[in-house]
Parts: structure tokens; sequence; C-alpha cells
């Protein structure tokens, strides 16, 4: 059996408790006492009431069997502690962001018997295809505990992952009382890149793990040509909790696996509009579209014509959207958008894509614009 280095363990996990700065559950601790107290009855039951003696010199003469056997039983009593101890945390279902720890996991692990579960992705909770690939792969960037209590809830920034395309940021929301989805979208963030704030839009998704627990995952886009590492501040604030602030610092590593970039040139034009396409970036875990959009502006038009572009692989599977962002100027009575629009991933063996533009109805069935259609063909 592999033998435990006690003090190295308990220094360990000493250290994480205080670095954390936070209580453990109540829940939790009624668990850890139990077992402590049980598992001193039973002891007990064995062994004298005396302080737990240390183990003898190698060579000493004086011990008799009665005593080394007085001596194996406390000698096994820590390790034994430890692993029933572990396994009572463990099997708790309360989310304590100190037992979720890297460090605490790493510190358990030198427990024998103890079998410590990998922390679960929350992009695998995510409805985003590229995110749970991501986190299927073991790809997503943990984070060391970095959770803040502020009064009821506590907040952790739990993993990133930043693509060439985006930047995905999973946090945890936990909460001493039960709080509906409707008050959690009244959560404000706000972000700064290596100090300063980026003109950048962003999407979150909400994925509920239990009645006080929250996944909330942003992601940040588009984002292109940030270095291999760069810092990350993001702040949280709640209009129910003005007195609060959630502030979280941490370097994000560029993780742009399979990137392949496609410079395109195809143009086409229909009635009073010209589309040009300018360039499509593929990576694993996500696709990104870049183009230029124009049409004549007419005096008194308020809104520009709803172009839409849908993506379909060389199987007719219809890639799904997940962002378009971009600007527009007004020159010479031509108004011209420049779009970036972010799709599912591609799969790498896909032999080519056609982009189907598409006048977006509120109302009734889209209408396809046959003339600005183009494929894109994927050479590897």
């Amino acid at each position: 059996m592999k033998r435990v280095n006690q003090h190295k363990l308990d220094q360990q996990l000493k250290e994480e408790l205080h670095r954390t700065q936070q209580a453990i559950p109540a829940v939790v601790q009624q668990r850890i006492d139990d077992t402590l107290s049980k598992l001193l009855e039973d002891t007990h039951e064995h062994a004298p009431v005396q302080s737990i003696p240390l183990p003898l010199p190698i060579a000493a003469p004086t011990s008799t069997r009665s005593t080394r056997r007085a001596n194996k039983i406390w000698l096994w009593a820590a390790p034994a502690a430890a692993i029933v101890l572990g396994a009572a945390i463990i099997s708790t279902a309360y989310y304590s962001p100190v037992i979720d720890s890297p460090v605490t996991k790493g510190a358990l692990k030198q427990i024998p018997g103890i079998q410590v579960p990998e922390t679960k992705s929350l992009f695998k909770m995510s409805n985003d295809l590229g995110l749970q690939i991501a986190a299927e792969q073991k790809v997503v960037q943990q984070l060391e505990d970095n959770t803040i209590t502020q009064g009821p809830i506590r907040i952790r920034v739990k993993e990133v992952l930043y693509d060439g395309h985006r930047l995905s940021i999973g946090t945890q929301f936990q909460t001493d009382n039960s709080m509906s989805r409707e008050t959690l979208m009244e959560l404000e963030e706000e972000l700064t890149i290596n100090g300063k704030t980026p003109n950048i839009g962003n999407s979150t998704e909400i994925q509920k793990i239990d009645a006080h627990t929250y996944a909330i995952i942003i992601n940040y886009y588009p984002l292109p040509n940030l270095a291999s590492t760069f810092d990350v501040q993001i702040g949280f604030f709640h209009p129910a909790h003005l007195d609060s602030q959630w502030f979280f610092q941490f370097s994000v590593n560029r993780n742009d696996d399979g990137k392949r970039t496609y410079p395109l040139a195809h143009t086409a034009s229909y009635q009073d509009m010209k589309l040009t396409a300018k360039e499509l970036s593929l990576t694993t875990y996500s696709s990104e579209l870049r183009l230029d959009f124009s049409y004549k502006y007419k005096l008194g038009m308020k809104y520009s014509p709803p172009l839409r572009f849908q993506m379909e692989d060389d199987q007719g599977n219809v890639l799904q959207e997940r962002f378009t962002s971009g600007g527009s100027t007004l020159k010479n009575g031509i108004n011209t958008s420049n779009k970036v629009i972010g799709f599912d991933p591609v799969s790498f063996d896909t032999k080519y894509l056609v982009i189907k533009p598409y006048l977006w109805n509120t109302k009734g069935p889209h209408t396809f614009i046959k003339e600005l259609e183009f494929t894109i063909p994927l050479k590897k």
C-alpha cells in the first residue's frame, strides 16, 4: 500500500483552507463531524485511551508484542481517518470550492483508497458544439479556485477557452437562497483585456446545476490576433446587491488547435446589394466568416436590408450561427457593413462549405438569394 506523507498532506489541506478563506458549508461540516465521531468510537473499542504514541526507533529493544500492537493501531488511525473523511467529503453533494480546488484534489489523491473524480467542465453543459468538443478533448483551461463570497452569493470563474475567434468564460454562481433564472439574468459583467475595455459583443448562456447553483457561460466576440497569453479582468454586479462586487483576474492561454485560414475573393450582386467575401477561419472549436455587404441607401430608409447568412457543409448539414458582429459606414449614398459571423466548428474532413445569404422574415419563410450564394472549397 502506498505510504502517506501525513505531514505534507495536512499542510497542503491547511494552506488551501486558509487560502480560500471560506467556511465549509454546514452540510459538509456535519458530515465530517459525524464521520470523525464514529471513527473515534470504533477506535476506542480496540485501543486504550491515551495520547497517540510516536513510532519507536527501529532498534528499540523494549517493545513488547502488546505495545507494538497498540502502536500499530494508533499509527493507522490517522490514515484511516483521512480515508473515511475523504470519502465523506467527496460523497457530499453540496458544492464547495475548497473541495473542488485542484490543490485539495491533489492532496486527496495521496490517500490510498480514495478515488478523486475529475473536475467536470461547465462547458459540457453548454448548447455550443465547439465548447462541448473542447470539454470532451480536455483542452479547456481550468483556473485555480478564485471563489469570492459577498453576502449570500458565491461566484467562481472556473474555466476559460480562447481559440482565436472568441473568448469563452465558464463561471459558477451559487447562492444560499434559491434564485430564479430571470433574476440571475440581471447579473451584469465588465471585461478588460490587458487593462483595456474591448469594443466587442457578447452572449450569455445559463444552465441550472441545482436549486442553489448555476453555470454561467459568457462568450466574447470577435477577438482576433490576441497574444498567446494575455491578462483578463472580469467584474460582476447585481442590482439587488448594489454594495457587492466580484472581481477576478487571471491569464488566458490561446488554443487555436487545427486553425486553417482561407482568403476569399468572391464578389456577387443582386439588385441594389453587393456582397464581397473576404476570409474564412476555422479552428477545432469554431468557424468565422468575414465579409462586406453594401446596398444603395434610400432617403427615409430606417433599417438596412435584414440580410443574414446560412452555412452548410458538403453533407447539407446547417452549422449553427453563434454570433454576428460588425459596423457600417455611409459614403456617397452607399452603406457598407463589415460583418463577422461565427458558426459551429466544421468537421476536418469536410470538402467544401456553401454560404447561402437570405432575407430574414419574422412572419414567414426566409427568402434565400441564389444570386449571392457561393461555395468555399476546403483544401487540406
